[in-house]
């Protein structure tokens, strides 16, 4: 190393920050910037998945089973394109977390309210739903799984659409310029 060409203060002792030159140290100073292109391309991603998964596809998937009256409706068309609108309904969640974290704001009420929503389409309905399969395959009757299953899946829904238009409020605090026809 040729230290003759190193360039610093007038001060002999290189530990030493001129008070001039100090910056305000903050707790995010590690974070990772963003461009702003990338956050509105996610903020759509994350408004459609979400929107099409509870809006559009957990509530016609599940009137399905009164369309489609039949021993192989659930095994065969319910169950699995449920299973894809709760995949879409992650990959959404996943969008929204990635945003929530570029935004720095993994705790606000958007981002809870998600969680639940998202949570209970994952974790607790399809335990509800396949628990109720198992008891109506041995059974031929209902029970207290089915009945959650079915009060539950309502609420999730609601929960999530409902959300849903608390994003758009949110997303319309934070960036004026959303055009007004996507909340619509």
């Amino acid at each position: 190393l040729n230290t003759t060409w190193a360039v610093g203060g007038n001060n002999t002792n290189p530990f030493v920050i001129p008070m001039g030159t100090m910056h305000e140290l903050s707790a995010y100073t590690h974070q990772q910037q963003v461009s702003d292109t990338i956050l509105h391309k996610k903020r759509i991603a994350h408004g459609v998945m979400t929107s099409v998964a509870f809006v559009l596809l957990f509530p016609n998937f599940a009137l399905l089973l009164y369309i489609v009256p039949s021993r192989r409706t659930v095994p065969w068309i319910h169950a699995p394109l449920q299973l894809f609108a709760v995949l879409l309904a992650l990959a959404g969640f996943g969008v929204g977390v990635s945003v929530s974290k570029d935004l720095q704001e993994l705790g606000g009420y958007h981002p809870v309210i998600g969680y639940v929503a998202v949570g209970g389409v994952v974790l607790i309905q399809p335990v509800l739903g396949i628990m109720q399969h198992i008891h109506f395959r041995k059974t031929g009757t209902s029970s207290l799984y089915g009945v959650s299953h079915r009060y539950l899946g309502r609420f999730f829904a609601a929960l999530g659409v409902i959300n849903g238009g608390i994003g758009f409020h949110y997303a319309t605090a934070k960036n004026p310029d959303i055009p007004p026809a996507s909340p619509i």
